[in-house]
């Protein structure tokens, strides 16, 4: 009896976190070619800045959070500082999981979290450009596993680098 008690309260607390990950997804939108909001340009189209990025509008309706990218041949990216006249402040779970071309990115230094996954599986990132300070960069909250399954990579910040190894 007490398994199965515990067995069932597992299941609802996994439910409970399953719904509450996603119950966002309703405000997920996808940024329009306006303004601001248009491709880079680059090397060959794989250079973006929001039009092939996902957000989701925050609970406090005063921000927003980058959920995914729809166009997984991007090979550099930029998230702007701003979406729709809201900072961009976190970049959400597994948001570019699997990017396996993915080799660097531009994190503007709005950003103040960096949820689980978030650069799962980008085997190909060797650079991280963030738009702030070493000390910026080390109080952003970052969760368990944020850059697990990537390669070697290095944060270069306004006042110098910080090296990721997975060794």
């Amino acid at each position: 009896m007490k398994k199965n008690v515990l067995r069932l309260t597992i299941i609802l607390l996994l439910v409970a976190l399953c719904v509450m990950q996603f119950s966002a997804c309703g405000d997920e939108v996808s940024a329009p070619n306006q303004p601001g909001n248009e491709p880079t340009g680059g090397d060959n189209d794989t250079e973006t800045s929001v039009s092939a990025l996902a957000f989701a509008l925050n609970q406090d309706g005063q921000s927003y959070t980058v959920t995914g990218l729809s166009d997984k041949t991007v090979t550099k990216l930029t998230i702007l500082a701003t979406y729709q006249g809201l900072p961009a402040t976190s970049i959400g779970w597994g948001a570019f999981y699997g990017c396996v071309g993915l080799t660097s990115i531009t994190i503007q230094n709005s950003v103040m979290s960096i949820r689980e996954q978030a650069f799962s599986g980008c085997t190909s990132l060797t650079s991280i450009q963030y738009n702030g300070t070493k000390e910026q960069w080390e109080t952003i909250f970052k969760w368990d596993n944020w850059s697990s399954d990537t390669g070697n990579f290095v944060v270069h910040c306004s006042d110098g680098d910080i090296a990721k190894t997975n060794a």
